[in-house]
């Protein structure tokens, strides 16, 4: 009988951080910068032009890519706006 190896996604890989025990030696997080503001956007409710009220930049913590072994963390920067029509 032929012995067949698994390839692809059931495919193990070993944990590159095992054995760590500081912060400070693990891999450093890949930072991905991704931006979605906008000065003004149309209305959802009554079609007119909302105005950018704020800008927030939140950051998302995502596992990344185990191969590598560096987490991912991704910056987003979005815009809320106000439309002076209907008050959303």
């Amino acid at each position: 009988m032929e012995d067949v190896a698994m390839a692809g996604p059931g495919r193990y890989v070993g944990d590159v951080t095992e054995g760590i025990t500081r912060v400070e030696d693990l891999p450093k997080a890949k930072v991905s910068k991704r931006r979605r503001s906008y000065p003004r956007r149309r209305c959802p409710e009554c079609g007119r032009s909302a105005y950018r009220l704020r800008t927030v930049v939140r950051r998302l913590h995502d596992l990344g890519d185990p191969i590598s072994g560096r987490p991912q963390d991704i910056e987003l920067t979005y815009s809320q706006h106000h439309c002076l029509g209907c008050g959303l």
